[in-house]
């Protein structure tokens, strides 16, 4: 599903993005990417601007938490941002199995939202790999993921409310 953010939607997300990445940068926090020459900066922005589109797609509600690491994006949701179209959803081993991840591509307010898959699922054996020396994680194929016109609110994990809609703490 080709989502297009608007320009409010596009400031929301830089601004969060923004205040994610300051927040790490002040916590010490190294950059979770391990691809050589990663920008958190873009990362934390790229980031937010996904889970906008995701929840765009899916008509939800966006919080835009800051240090909320192991919250979910949205309600039982997951969002997990990747630049290039072709490329896989990725799981980290220590990642919530509780919860549905969904995959967004793009970048710069345009993107797909490709589809998604079930926390346990996700971390399937056959999925686990290293690829170009990278950290071992779950590499889900997107064919593997179901569309995301059939992701219901009746298939999500009941998650508590994560309060306001910008947590700094």
């Amino acid at each position: 599903m080709k989502i297009t953010l608007t320009s409010a939607e596009v400031g929301a997300g830089v601004r969060v993005g923004g205040l994610r990445h300051y927040q790490a940068v002040l916590r010490h926090c190294e950059e979770k990417s391990d691809m050589p020459g990663a920008d958190g900066w873009s990362h934390h922005i790229e980031g937010a601007l996904g889970e906008i589109a995701a929840a765009k797609a899916l008509n939800m509600y966006w919080p835009g938490s800051v240090n909320a690491w192991k919250e979910c994006d949205l309600e039982g949701i997951q969002v997990r941002t990747r630049s290039k179209s072709s490329y896989d959803l990725l799981v980290r081993p220590n990642d919530a199995e509780n919860c549905v991840w969904v995959l967004v591509t793009g970048g710069c307010g345009t993107y797909d939202v490709s589809g998604w898959i079930s926390g346990h699922d996700a971390k399937q054996e056959r999925f686990f790999r290293s690829p170009n020396d990278r950290a071992p994680a779950y590499f889900i194929p997107q064919s593997e993921l179901k569309p995301i016109e059939t992701l219901t609110h009746d298939l999500l994990p009941i998650r508590p409310a994560t309060g306001p809609s910008v947590l700094l703490r």
